[in-house]
This record gives structure tokens, C-alpha cells and sequence, in this order.
């Protein structure tokens, strides 16, 4: 009997597929890690495309390549959002129609890369030797809890220990000055801007580490240091969405005895998070951002914003151009004393904004997954700031969701 031929897409498809117990070579991993270094530097730049972001983002693209390619095809009915997220300017006036379709064509630039790279990712796993790219991020979580150390030494002594403002060009405004230091309780940011974006790149860095610890008994120290960090940023939103992330996968991945070690240290676990963010103030700041009056910087990412959507979307249904937005979120800022731009620091309720109920489908595209870790990442990304179809959330969210199907995809080493 003729043997038949194999068809080169199945080679394709084999070759792809990653090997955990190949020889560990610097070139699965080092390129890898080298993303994640330059991730600490992300929001540097000169201007918002002559920037890190921008540099990140390409070298994503160029190492996602076929990922990309498998993704545009199996999803591009995904262009059909991008007409749709236009009706703004056709059903509201612009005060700058340039710029807010300039605005609008790169976020749907982004939708359509983010939905591709998604889907190609997980179909078409990216190769990493595993052993050697968690070393290596551990390596950089690291150098982020020594440095984050050092700042919160500083800043009790009325020190801001951090780059240069000149260097940034995202984030400038969220960058402490003199005033700041004197009558502002400032939380450790890294390298960042502010603590918020510590704690999203610090849960980004946790999901990988977890993603090896369920998959091949790796990554402990990696969980631990990316845990640490983000707890010493102090960021609510990390701490509200790294706890339930890491309860999911740990228990998902556990087997036999080991599953009912952790039914079993759950509780006690909890209870010791609970008092250690008492001790941190977290429990505090959540409370009190339920309320204008309480922590401003969890009320104007959640709970203000959310009052106001019902009505704001009674009266744009399709959104308004991002010229008009200030104005439009100024009655419902005015009497709480808060700068409307506030209201516009949590991604996903910015995506009825700018949309209106557009802003569903693109909200189901990029949340609708087979993994509810990946979901539940994705959304706890978007709660950070409130920018998430941008070139930096591409270039960040894109590798890590990558390097994670790639971890789940590879060898298991404890089998």
C-alpha cells in the first residue's frame, strides 16, 4: 500500500508544537525573557509611536508571526467590527474629526491584532523551552521586588526614587512631583508611572508562573516574587483579581492529594491574605471606593463610572468621539469635585463610552475564551487603566496570553 504524502501544513503543525524536553537552547527562551525586560520599560518613549510600546509591540508581531497568520484567518470576520466602531462620528458631531478617527482606526487596528493573536496562539502554540524561560523571568520579578523595595524606603524618607519624567512618554501625568511627595500618601511604582501598571505587568508575569506551576511543577518562585511586588504596589485591582486567579489555576492543576492539600489550605490561605491586606491598608481602599469620599482611585475606576453608564448610554447610544467625551462626563463628575478624564481610567467601561453598545461585541471578542484563567487575565487587564486597545496592552497582553498557551501546550514534565 502507497504511503500517502503528508501535506506540509501538518509538518507545519508539528514542528510548531513546543517540546519541553528538547536540549533547554538559549534561543527558545532568552529572546522571551528579553521581551518581558524590555516590558519594564514600556512606557518609555519620545512620543507615543517613537516609543518602547512601539518597539515591544513589532518585536511581538514579528515573533507571533504565524500565530497572527492562523488567526486572521480563522477570524476575519472580526473586520466587520471595524465600520461599526465609525458610528460615532456618523451619529454624534466631533469637535476633532482627525484626530478621533485617527484615534478610532488604530484601536481597530488593535481589536483586530489582539483577536487574531488569541485565537492563532492557541492553535498554533508558540515553541519556548519552558525550564530556561521561567528562570529567567524569575530573574526579572526579581530585580522588580529589589527595586520596588528600595522605593518604598525612599518614599518614607520624602524620597521619589524612580526615572526621570523627560524619559516617560505614556503615563506622564501619573508621575509624582514635589507637591506629591509632601501631601500624598505615593505607593511604589517600579518603573512605571504608577503603581497600577506595576501591579497589571506584575499579574501578567503571575500568569505565566502559574501557568508552569500547574502544567510542570515550576514556577513557585516566580509566583511568589510577581505576588510580593504586586502586593507592595499596593494596587487594589491586583490584589481583587491575583488572589481568585491563582485559587483557579492552583486547584484546577492539582491532582489526587494534592487537590485536597489545597481544598483544605485554601481557607487558612485566605484568612492569611485577608489579614495581610488589613495590614497593607487593601481591604480599606476597597471599602472606601464604593464611595467618592472614600479611595478616589477605586471609586473613579469602578464604581463612579458605572452609576453614570445608564444614563450616559440613554442619551449616546452609540457612543461619543473621544473630543467630546469630557464634556459629555462632566454633569456626572461636577458635583463629586473629580476631573471627568478620572472617569475614563477603567478600559472596559470606556469601551460604551467611546461605543456605546458596540461595545458589547468588542467586549465578547476579547473576552470570549475556552480558558476562564485567560478570560479572567484579560478582564483584570482592562481594570488597570483605561486604555487597553493601545500599542503597549498589545505588545504586554499578546505575549503573555502567548507564552501561556505555549506552557499548557508543552510537555508535561511531571507525567
Amino acid at each position: 500500500m502507497p504511503i500517502p504524502p503528508v501535506r506540509p501544513e501538518a509538518l507545519d503543525a508539528v514542528v510548531e508544537q513546543p517540546a519541553l524536553n528538547e536540549p533547554d537552547f538559549p534561543r527558545r527562551w532568552f529572546g522571551d525573557v528579553a521581551l518581558f525586560v524590555l516590558i519594564l520599560f514600556v512606557q518609555l518613549g519620545v512620543s507615543y509611536y517613537a516609543s518602547v510600546a512601539m518597539l515591544l509591540a513589532v518585536l511581538v508581531l514579528s515573533r507571533l508571526h504565524r500565530q497572527l497568520f492562523v488567526g486572521l484567518r480563522l477570524r476575519f470576520w472580526v473586520v466587520v467590527l471595524v465600520p461599526l466602531m465609525y458610528l460615532p462620528l456618523l451619529a454624534e458631531y466631533s469637535a476633532d474629526f482627525t484626530a478621533d478617527a485617527t484615534r478610532i482606526a488604530r484601536e481597530a487596528v488593535v481589536l483586530v491584532l489582539m483577536g487574531a493573536l488569541f485565537t492563532g496562539s492557541a492553535l498554533r502554540p508558540v515553541p519556548s523551552a519552558v525550564p530556561g524561560l521561567i528562570r529567567g523571568m524569575t530573574l526579572v520579578a526579581l530585580f522588580v521586588v529589589g527595586l520596588v523595595a528600595l522605593q518604598t524606603l525612599a518614599l518614607r524618607g520624602g524620597v521619589y526614587l524612580g526615572l526621570p519624567k523627560e524619559l516617560y512618554a505614556q503615563g506622564i501625568g501619573t508621575i509624582p512631583d514635589e507637591k506629591d511627595l509632601y501631601y500624598s500618601k505615593l505607593r511604589p511604582a517600579g518603573t512605571f508611572s504608577e503603581p497600577s501598571y506595576l501591579g497589571f505587568v506584575m499579574l501578567s508575569m503571575l500568569l505565566v508562573g502559574l501557568a508552569a506551576y500547574e502544567r510542570h511543577g515550576r514556577g513557585m518562585a516566580l509566583i511568589a516574587l510577581a505576588l510580593l511586588a504586586g502586593a507592595m504596589s499596593q494596587s487594589a485591582s491586583f490584589v481583587l483579581f491575583s488572589i481568585p486567579l491563582v485559587v483557579l489555576v492552583m486547584v484546577r492543576g492539582a491532582r489526587g492529594g494534592t487537590k485536597a492539600t489545597l481544598l483544605v489550605m485554601l481557607p487558612i490561605m485566605g484568612l492569611l491574605a485577608y489579614f495581610a491586606a488589613d495590614t497593607l491598608g487593601l481591604l480599606g481602599r476597597v471599602q472606601g471606593g464604593t464611595d467618592a469620599g472614600g479611595d478616589i482611585s477605586i471609586f473613579v475606576r469602578v464604581f463612579g463610572p458605572m452609576s453614570a453608564l445608564p444614563d450616559y448610554l440613554g442619551s449616546h447610544i452609540f457612543g461619543l468621539p473621544e473630543s467630546r467625551l469630557s464634556d459629555a462626563l462632566l454633569k456626572y463628575v461636577s458635583p463629586l469635585g473629580i476631573d471627568p478624564f478620572q472617569f475614563t481610567m477603567n478600559a472596559l467601561i470606556n469601551f460604551f463610552f467611546n461605543y456605546g453598545v458596540i461595545g458589547v461585541f468588542i467586549a465578547t471578542l476579547l473576552l470570549w475564551r475556552r480558558d476562564i484563567a485567560l478570560t479572567w487575565f484579560i478582564l483584570a487587564a482592562m481594570f488597570f487603566n483605561g486604555s487597553f486597545l493601545a500599542i503597549d496592552k498589545l505588545g504586554i497582553v499578546c505575549l503573555t496570553v502567548a507564552l501561556y498557551h505555549a506552557i499548557r501546550a508543552s510537555a508535561d514534565e511531571r507525567s
